[in-house]
């Protein structure tokens, strides 16, 4: 079942990111797609640095 949830995020992600990519290419032109692609890493690390504390005080908390 795990594997399952990582594989369809990963093709999900695969097509969010093509879905993205040709919409800001017809937008505007492919040199932007870097300056999009490194907007959306940042995004994805701070909501990764989120959850990663959220999940540490939950486990502080179940554990005590």
């Amino acid at each position: 079942m795990i594997l399952s949830y990582s594989v369809s995020a990963l093709y999900m992600g695969i097509g969010l990111g093509a879905f993205i990519g040709g919409g800001v290419i017809s937008l505007s032109s492919i040199n932007y797609v870097g300056i999009n692609s490194e907007v959306l890493v940042f995004v994805a690390l701070i909501i990764f640095i989120s959850v990663n504390k959220t999940a540490k005080k939950l486990l502080k908390t179940s554990a005590n």
